[in-house]
């Protein structure tokens, strides 16, 4: 059977601030104090944390304690709440688009003791719960982690993205050179606006009435048992232009009238050399 050699970690930081710093009072403007022993080990990472990470308030209730997680700069980085009637020793903060920022390990029964600093709001200064730096993890910025609406709906996780009108998405491989000169293969999302060319005729126009145009895309030409396909080139155009030798046969025509080609056959099949 193996034995334990040492003291677990929990029963180390019971006697100390741990995971709080040295200096930290651990007392509220209240006078709320909050006991060694109560928070055994921390792991924070705000998504949108600075530095010198705090415990900044905790609010009491009749049934729960709601702990707020700040930084250097603010107050309310993130929210935890400590069930009275069932308190666990995981104490979970997320920040206001419910995304992960870390975790407080309770010693669950200790925690019951802040039930005695009485209802409402308990402050801390700056400097009177620090958490140490080595319970703060810096969360990378890099990339983007969510799409904020308009209505303050966050969507985060799979999410389809789809273009509108004038908005083309476009995916790309590409290769980036990191550290060490190492070539990484990203995968990246191009978004190009290009906009809508009929915008003003969409406004102008009621919905119901609006008839999209239908463009050109290619002219066949069939004539002595042979097939030509004329496409356009890489501006989306298709030129037309007289050419110098007579035909023998009908002439096609081609007319712009009202915003529109017209394609006409002139004549009829007529007989002799072409002259």
């Amino acid at each position: 059977m193996g034995r334990l050699f040492g003291t677990p970690w929990r029963e180390t930081h019971r006697e100390n601030k741990f995971p709080f710093t040295e200096q930290s009072s651990l007392r509220a403007r209240s006078g709320g104090q909050l006991l060694e022993g109560v928070v055994l080990d921390a792991s924070l990472y705000p998504p949108a944390g600075t530095s010198r990470y705090r415990l900044a308030k905790v609010t009491i209730a009749s049934d729960r304690a709601i702990w707020y997680l700040g930084d250097g700069q603010q107050d309310e980085l993130a929210t935890a709440v400590l069930s009275f009637v069932s308190p666990e020793a995981i104490l979970a903060f997320t920040d206001e688009h419910d995304r992960p920022a870390g975790v407080l390990v309770l010693d669950p029964l200790a925690a019951l003791s802040i039930r005695g600093w009485g209802l409402g709001d308990h402050e801390f200064d700056a400097g009177d719960a620090e958490f140490c730096g080595s319970v703060c993890l810096p969360a990378s910025a890099v990339g983007v982690t969510g799409l904020l609406l308009d209505d303050g709906t966050l969507l985060t996780g799979d999410v389809w993205l789809v273009g509108g009108d004038g908005v083309v998405l476009t995916q790309e491989e590409r290769i980036r050179t990191g550290s060490c000169q190492v070539s990484i293969a990203e995968t990246v999302l191009r978004v190009d606006v290009v906009g809508d060319p009929l915008f003003r005729r969409r406004l102008c126009s009621p919905t119901d009435r609006f008839d999209p145009p239908r463009w050109l895309q290619t002219i066949t030409i069939v004539a002595d048992n042979q097939t030509v396909v004329l496409t356009p080139d890489e501006l989306g155009q298709i030129r037309i232009q007289l050419g110098a030798n007579l035909a023998d046969d009908s002439a096609l025509r081609i007319a712009l009238r009202d915003n529109q080609l017209m394609f006409e056959i002139v004549g009829t099949l007529t007989e002799g050399s072409r002259g």
